[in-house]
């Protein structure tokens, strides 16, 4: 099975980008884009897009992108963040919190946990929204 982070990461290795255009994929900046790359675009639209549109539903959360439609992650002030990654069998996310000058997480919580990133995404928001509360932010 192709590993279709791959073809993206491929494309940003050549200085393009990839954006949603409607149902279409515009690929910004692809004119040096190597055949092979552009087939592979056109063969697993579907799944690109897919990844795409899952990144940005992400970014309008805040969320960083760290592994195109794997990982994403939030920092929610200077010893606490967000994760969200795509397992074998759905979505995971999780927050964890450090001390200053220690690398290992002092505690962690499971956010939530689901087959499908609407359902985890959405359960995220309202973690980051009762946090923000909270903290009276």
């Amino acid at each position: 099975m192709i590993d279709f982070t791959s073809i993206i990461h491929s494309v940003e290795q050549w200085g393009a980008e990839l954006l949603l255009e409607g149902n279409n994929i515009l690929i910004k900046n692809g004119k040096s884009l190597p055949e092979p790359i552009i087939a592979n675009i056109r063969e697993y639209k579907q799944e690109i897009l897919s990844i795409i549109i899952r990144d940005n539903l992400a970014k309008r959360e805040g969320l960083i992108v760290g592994v195109p439609g794997e990982l994403y992650t939030i920092t929610l002030s200077h010893n606490t963040s967000i994760y969200i990654e795509h397992l074998d069998n759905g979505w995971e996310a999780w927050r964890e919190t450090y001390y200053p000058l220690h690398h290992n997480a002092v505690s962690s919580k499971i956010i939530a946990i689901g087959s499908t990133f609407d359902f985890v995404i959405l359960k995220v928001k309202q973690y980051i929204d009762f946090y923000m509360k909270k903290r009276g932010g």
